[in-house]
C-alpha cells in the first residue's frame, strides 16, 4: 500500500500487477485509488464528482473489471488531472 505522508504526498513504489492483469489497467486502478485517499474521498463523493455509482468506482479500483476509456476518463478529470499524465505516471509506476 502507498504511505501518505502528512503534506499529502505520495510517496512511489512500483506496481506489480497479479498474474493475468492487465499491466497498465490494474495500474491506473491502483493510482485512481491513491488520488482518492489523498483527497480524503470516500468512494460515494468520487462517484458523485465524477457522475458514476459508487459500485463503479469500488470495482474499477480492485480492477475487479477493466473500465471503459471514457469512465476513466470521468474518474481521472474529477481529480482535475490529465488523463495522459496519470497513464505517464501509471507507466513509471510499473517500471521502477
Amino acid at each position: 500500500a502507498s504511505k501518505v505522508s502528512a503534506k499529502g504526498n505520495m510517496k512511489k513504489h512500483r506496481i506489480v500487477p497479479p498474474p493475468g492483469a492487465e499491466p497498465l489497467s490494474y495500474a491506473v486502478a491502483i493510482i485512481i485509488r491513491e488520488l482518492r485517499l489523498a483527497k480524503g474521498w470516500t468512494p460515494e463523493k468520487l462517484g458523485k464528482a465524477s457522475g458514476l455509482t459508487r459500485q463503479c468506482i469500488e470495482q474499477t479500483e480492485k480492477h475487479q473489471t477493466a473500465p471503459k476509456l471514457n469512465t476513466t476518463a470521468r474518474i481521472v478529470r474529477a481529480f482535475k488531472k490529465q488523463m495522459s499524465r496519470v497513464i505517464r505516471y501509471a507507466e513509471s509506476r510499473l517500471k521502477r
